[in-house]
C-alpha cells in the first residue's frame, strides 16, 4: 500500500494533487474534485465527508435551505455579568474551522448531514444536522464573554411533530455550576441540579 501512495504522489499528472479542492459546480465527489490518493470517484466508496473554512457547500442538492442558520431559536441570557444575546446572523469568517458534514448510515445507505455554525469567538453557537426519522435536530448555544454556556436549547423535529428541550445554567463568580433548570416543550422550568461548593471550590 505505502509503494503505490508514493507512486502515485510521485506523478502528480494533471487530476492529482496532495489534497482534495472544492468545486461545487463541477466537484465528483459531494463537491470535492477526487484529486488525492486514493481517487475513488463513486460515493458509495465513503462513510464519511467534511467540509471546512466557508458554506458553499450548502449548494449541493443533499443541502439546501432547511440547513440555513435559524436566529429563532434563542433570544437571550442573562447572568451575574450581563444580559447576552443570541447573534442575529452566524460569523461568515470561519476558516480552519468545520462547517458541515456528511455520514453515512450503513443498513440503509442513507446519509445525513450537519451544518455547524459558530459566533464571533469560534464557539458552537449553532448546530443543524439531519436525523435517522427524516427531520432535523437543531442545536443551539449562548455564551457569556467568559465562553460559559448560558443557554442550550435542543429542537428535534419530526414529519410529525417537535420535541424542544432547554437547560439555563446558572454560575457563581468564579464559573462554578450552581444550577442547572430544564424545561420541555416550552412548559415551566424545573430545578434539574443543585451544586454546592466549599472554600476550595470542591462539590460537597
Amino acid at each position: 500500500m505505502q509503494n503505490k501512495v508514493d507512486q502515485y504522489y510521485a506523478n502528480l499528472t494533471t487530476g492529482r494533487a496532495w489534497y482534495e479542492s472544492f468545486d461545487e459546480n463541477s466537484g465528483v465527489v459531494a463537491g470535492y474534485n477526487n484529486a488525492s490518493f486514493p481517487q475513488l470517484g463513486n460515493l458509495d466508496n465513503y462513510l464519511t465527508i467534511t467540509y471546512y473554512d466557508n458554506y458553499n457547500f450548502k449548494s449541493l442538492s443533499e443541502f439546501g435551505a432547511d440547513y440555513d442558520y435559524d436566529a429563532s431559536q434563542l433570544s437571550q441570557a442573562t447572568c451575574a455579568q450581563g444580559t447576552y444575546q443570541f447573534p442575529a446572523a452566524a460569523l461568515d469568517r470561519v476558516k480552519g474551522q468545520v462547517t458541515g458534514a456528511m455520514t453515512k448510515v450503513l443498513d440503509n445507505n442513507i446519509w445525513l448531514g450537519t451544518v455547524s455554525y459558530y459566533d464571533d469567538k469560534y464557539r458552537s453557537m449553532q448546530a443543524i444536522s439531519d436525523n435517522y426519522v427524516g427531520g432535523k435536530d437543531i442545536v443551539s448555544n449562548i455564551y457569556n464573554f467568559s465562553g460559559w454556556v448560558l443557554k442550550k436549547k435542543a429542537s428535534h423535529i419530526t414529519a410529525t411533530d417537535t420535541e424542544v428541550t432547554e437547560l439555563a445554567f446558572i454560575y457563581n463568580h468564579a464559573g462554578l455550576l450552581i444550577d442547572t433548570w430544564h424545561s420541555i416543550n416550552e412548559e415551566d422550568s424545573i430545578l434539574l441540579a443543585h451544586n454546592e461548593y466549599n472554600e476550595l471550590g470542591e462539590t460537597h
